[in-house]
């Protein structure tokens, strides 16, 4: 597929995602906890994976 054709109809566009409600500032606050020690994400972690399987964790 050309990609002209992919961008027709995008012309003053603009497409937002998040990972969680509330943006950037909010991920930007979570990462702040954890660099300060006031949240310890440890504990939410199951499991561990090397990078040449990320197609398997993601399942």
């Amino acid at each position: 597929m050309p990609l002209d054709a992919f961008g027709l109809g995008m012309n003053d566009k603009s497409i937002h995602t998040g990972l969680c409600p509330g943006g950037n500032e909010r991920m930007n606050r979570i990462f702040r906890l954890m660099q300060t020690g006031r949240i310890d994400p440890t504990p939410m972690t199951t499991h561990t994976f090397a990078f040449d399987d990320v197609a398997t964790a993601s399942r």
